[in-house]
Protein backbone atom coordinates (compact mmCIF):
# COMPACT_ATOMS: atom_id res chain seq x y z
CA UNK A 1 0.00 0.00 0.00
CA UNK A 2 1.61 3.52 -0.89
CA UNK A 3 2.09 6.04 2.02
CA UNK A 4 -0.65 8.37 0.65
CA UNK A 5 -3.12 5.70 0.57
CA UNK A 6 -2.18 4.39 4.41
CA UNK A 7 -2.83 7.71 5.32
CA UNK A 8 -6.06 8.04 4.21
CA UNK A 9 -6.53 4.63 5.90
CA UNK A 10 -5.02 5.84 8.76
CA UNK A 11 -7.17 8.79 8.97
CA UNK A 12 -10.62 7.30 8.22
CA UNK A 13 -9.51 4.79 11.57
CA UNK A 14 -10.58 7.44 13.27
CA UNK A 15 -14.02 7.00 12.63
CA UNK A 16 -14.62 3.63 10.71
CA UNK A 17 -14.21 0.28 11.72
CA UNK A 18 -13.08 -0.35 8.30
CA UNK A 19 -14.35 -3.96 8.28
CA UNK A 20 -13.41 -5.29 4.76
CA UNK A 21 -16.33 -6.92 3.40
CA UNK A 22 -18.63 -3.93 4.37
CA UNK A 23 -16.55 -1.17 2.54
CA UNK A 24 -15.95 -1.54 -0.99
CA UNK A 25 -12.58 -2.21 -3.23
CA UNK A 26 -10.83 -1.87 -6.24
CA UNK A 27 -8.34 -4.77 -6.79
CA UNK A 28 -6.14 -4.53 -3.81
CA UNK A 29 -7.19 -1.17 -2.75
CA UNK A 30 -10.27 -0.51 0.08
CA UNK A 31 -11.77 2.73 0.55
CA UNK A 32 -10.69 4.31 3.68
CA UNK A 33 -14.34 4.26 4.78
CA UNK A 34 -16.80 1.76 5.19
CA UNK A 35 -20.22 1.65 2.69
CA UNK A 36 -22.20 3.31 5.54
CA UNK A 37 -18.85 5.81 6.64
CA UNK A 38 -18.53 6.74 3.29
CA UNK A 39 -21.88 7.35 2.53
CA UNK A 40 -22.64 9.56 5.37
CA UNK A 41 -19.41 11.35 5.08
CA UNK A 42 -19.46 12.16 1.32
CA UNK A 43 -23.34 12.99 1.62
CA UNK A 44 -22.39 15.22 3.90
CA UNK A 45 -20.01 16.87 1.84
CA UNK A 46 -22.07 17.47 -1.18
CA UNK A 47 -24.96 18.78 0.60
CA UNK A 48 -22.22 21.44 2.75
CA UNK A 49 -20.99 22.41 -0.92
CA UNK A 50 -24.65 23.13 -2.21
CA UNK A 51 -25.36 25.29 0.99
CA UNK A 52 -21.98 26.94 0.85
CA UNK A 53 -22.53 28.16 -3.01
CA UNK A 54 -24.43 30.55 -4.70
CA UNK A 55 -27.27 32.52 -2.79
CA UNK A 56 -27.20 30.10 -0.02
CA UNK A 57 -23.66 31.06 1.25
CA UNK A 58 -24.01 32.46 5.07
CA UNK A 59 -27.85 31.70 4.57
CA UNK A 60 -29.08 31.20 7.87
CA UNK A 61 -32.49 30.58 8.00
CA UNK A 62 -33.58 27.49 9.86
CA UNK A 63 -35.96 25.00 8.18
CA UNK A 64 -39.48 25.40 8.37
CA UNK A 65 -41.26 22.78 10.27
CA UNK A 66 -42.81 21.31 6.89
CA UNK A 67 -39.05 21.05 5.30
CA UNK A 68 -37.63 19.68 9.18
CA UNK A 69 -40.25 16.89 9.14
CA UNK A 70 -39.50 15.57 5.52
CA UNK A 71 -35.45 15.99 6.65
CA UNK A 72 -36.43 14.41 9.83
CA UNK A 73 -37.97 11.16 8.27
CA UNK A 74 -35.26 10.72 5.74
CA UNK A 75 -32.50 10.87 8.25
CA UNK A 76 -34.65 8.59 10.37
CA UNK A 77 -35.20 6.14 7.60
CA UNK A 78 -31.11 5.71 7.09
CA UNK A 79 -30.98 5.55 10.81
CA UNK A 80 -33.08 2.98 11.68
CA UNK A 81 -31.35 0.82 8.84
CA UNK A 82 -28.15 1.54 10.52
CA UNK A 83 -29.60 0.46 13.81
CA UNK A 84 -31.52 -2.78 11.91
CA UNK A 85 -27.98 -3.90 10.57
CA UNK A 86 -25.58 -2.94 13.96
CA UNK A 87 -28.22 -4.71 16.27
CA UNK A 88 -28.79 -7.95 13.85
CA UNK A 89 -32.23 -7.47 13.28
CA UNK A 90 -31.64 -7.61 9.50
CA UNK A 91 -28.53 -8.31 7.75
CA UNK A 92 -27.67 -5.41 5.07
CA UNK A 93 -25.12 -4.79 1.91
CA UNK A 94 -22.95 -2.89 1.14
CA UNK A 95 -25.86 -0.85 -1.17
CA UNK A 96 -27.88 -0.45 1.86
CA UNK A 97 -25.35 0.40 3.80
CA UNK A 98 -24.42 3.24 1.45
CA UNK A 99 -28.61 4.28 0.74
CA UNK A 100 -28.06 4.46 4.93
CA UNK A 101 -25.26 6.16 5.22
CA UNK A 102 -26.21 9.03 2.50
CA UNK A 103 -30.00 9.82 3.80
CA UNK A 104 -28.35 10.43 7.03
CA UNK A 105 -25.21 12.75 5.53
CA UNK A 106 -27.13 14.78 2.75
CA UNK A 107 -29.72 16.11 5.80
CA UNK A 108 -27.96 16.53 8.36
CA UNK A 109 -26.30 19.79 6.74
CA UNK A 110 -29.25 21.45 5.85
CA UNK A 111 -29.82 21.62 9.81
CA UNK A 112 -26.45 22.41 10.93
CA UNK A 113 -24.95 24.45 8.71
CA UNK A 114 -27.48 27.24 9.02
CA UNK A 115 -27.73 26.69 12.69
CA UNK A 116 -23.57 27.32 13.13
CA UNK A 117 -24.24 30.27 10.21
CA UNK A 118 -26.73 31.77 12.14
CA UNK A 119 -24.23 31.69 15.22
CA UNK A 120 -21.30 32.96 13.42
CA UNK A 121 -22.55 35.21 10.82
CA UNK A 122 -25.53 36.04 12.48
CA UNK A 123 -27.80 38.62 9.93
CA UNK A 124 -25.45 38.24 6.93
CA UNK A 125 -27.98 36.30 4.81
CA UNK A 126 -31.49 35.11 6.21
CA UNK A 127 -32.84 32.90 3.65
CA UNK A 128 -34.13 29.47 4.27
CA UNK A 129 -33.40 26.93 2.21
CA UNK A 130 -36.73 24.82 0.86
CA UNK A 131 -38.43 28.36 0.36
CA UNK A 132 -38.44 26.82 -3.73
CA UNK A 133 -39.70 23.86 -4.70
CA UNK A 134 -36.91 23.28 -6.55
CA UNK A 135 -34.33 22.80 -3.52
CA UNK A 136 -36.11 19.23 -3.32
CA UNK A 137 -34.97 18.69 -6.65
CA UNK A 138 -31.63 19.52 -5.90
CA UNK A 139 -31.49 17.76 -2.69
CA UNK A 140 -32.61 14.30 -4.61
CA UNK A 141 -29.69 15.23 -7.29
CA UNK A 142 -27.37 15.89 -4.51
CA UNK A 143 -28.30 12.12 -3.35
CA UNK A 144 -28.60 10.46 -6.62
CA UNK A 145 -25.00 11.95 -7.62
CA UNK A 146 -23.51 10.64 -4.08
CA UNK A 147 -24.90 7.54 -4.56
CA UNK A 148 -23.70 7.06 -8.21
CA UNK A 149 -20.42 8.28 -7.65
CA UNK A 150 -19.69 5.96 -4.67
CA UNK A 151 -21.42 2.86 -6.69
CA UNK A 152 -19.42 3.52 -9.75
CA UNK A 153 -16.50 4.09 -8.14
CA UNK A 154 -15.33 0.53 -8.35
CA UNK A 155 -15.00 0.40 -12.08
CA UNK A 156 -12.96 3.19 -12.33
CA UNK A 157 -9.73 3.98 -10.19
CA UNK A 158 -9.57 7.73 -10.91
CA UNK A 159 -13.03 7.90 -9.44
CA UNK A 160 -12.40 5.88 -6.69
CA UNK A 161 -9.38 7.90 -5.53
CA UNK A 162 -11.40 11.16 -5.70
CA UNK A 163 -14.39 9.18 -4.07
CA UNK A 164 -12.13 8.04 -1.48
CA UNK A 165 -10.05 11.35 -1.16
CA UNK A 166 -13.24 13.34 -0.61
CA UNK A 167 -15.04 11.02 1.80
CA UNK A 168 -12.38 11.97 4.16
CA UNK A 169 -12.52 15.55 3.64
CA UNK A 170 -16.26 14.74 4.17
CA UNK A 171 -14.95 13.66 7.73
CA UNK A 172 -12.91 16.42 7.95
CA UNK A 173 -16.01 18.97 7.36
CA UNK A 174 -18.47 17.02 9.23
CA UNK A 175 -15.76 16.97 12.74
CA UNK A 176 -15.18 20.51 12.01
CA UNK A 177 -18.57 21.40 11.73
CA UNK A 178 -19.57 19.82 15.09
CA UNK A 179 -16.70 21.25 16.46
CA UNK A 180 -16.71 24.66 15.59
CA UNK A 181 -20.50 24.72 16.67
CA UNK A 182 -19.59 23.19 20.37
CA UNK A 183 -16.75 25.84 20.84
CA UNK A 184 -19.07 28.64 19.40
CA UNK A 185 -21.43 27.77 22.38
CA UNK A 186 -18.91 27.21 24.76
CA UNK A 187 -17.90 30.62 24.07
CA UNK A 188 -21.20 32.34 23.77
CA UNK A 189 -20.65 35.49 25.65
CA UNK A 190 -17.13 35.71 26.13
CA UNK A 191 -15.02 38.14 23.54
CA UNK A 192 -13.37 35.53 21.06
CA UNK A 193 -13.24 36.98 17.34
CA UNK A 194 -14.90 34.93 15.17
CA UNK A 195 -11.72 33.83 13.54
CA UNK A 196 -10.20 33.06 16.40
CA UNK A 197 -13.22 30.70 17.38
CA UNK A 198 -13.02 29.27 13.52
CA UNK A 199 -9.04 28.58 14.16
CA UNK A 200 -9.43 27.39 17.43
CA UNK A 201 -12.12 24.70 16.28
CA UNK A 202 -9.87 23.47 13.03
CA UNK A 203 -6.66 23.10 15.69
CA UNK A 204 -9.16 20.50 17.86
CA UNK A 205 -10.88 18.99 14.96
CA UNK A 206 -7.10 17.53 13.29
CA UNK A 207 -6.09 16.78 17.07
CA UNK A 208 -8.79 15.18 18.13
CA UNK A 209 -9.27 13.11 14.56
CA UNK A 210 -5.45 12.13 14.74
CA UNK A 211 -6.08 11.40 18.59
CA UNK A 212 -8.85 8.82 17.79
CA UNK A 213 -7.29 7.34 14.14
CA UNK A 214 -3.82 6.91 16.50
CA UNK A 215 -5.68 5.28 19.35
CA UNK A 216 -7.19 3.02 16.59
CA UNK A 217 -4.21 1.92 15.15
CA UNK A 218 -2.53 1.06 18.34
CA UNK A 219 -5.12 -0.96 20.23
CA UNK A 220 -7.25 -1.95 17.92
CA UNK A 221 -5.12 -2.73 14.55
CA UNK A 222 -7.37 -5.12 13.30
CA UNK A 223 -10.46 -3.36 14.00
Amino acid sequence: MDPFWSLLTFLGSAFCHQIPDRSYALGDLQMPLCARCIGLQFGFLLSSIFLWTGARRFASGMPEKRALLVLSTLFLAGAFEAVLSYSGLSESDNLRRTISGLLIGTTVPFVVVPLLNKILFAGRNDMTVFKNPLDWAWLGVIFIIGGAAILLATYNIALFYAVSVLGIVGMFVFSLTMVTLLVTLLMDGRKMARRSRIMTSMALTVAFILLLATVHSVFFPQI
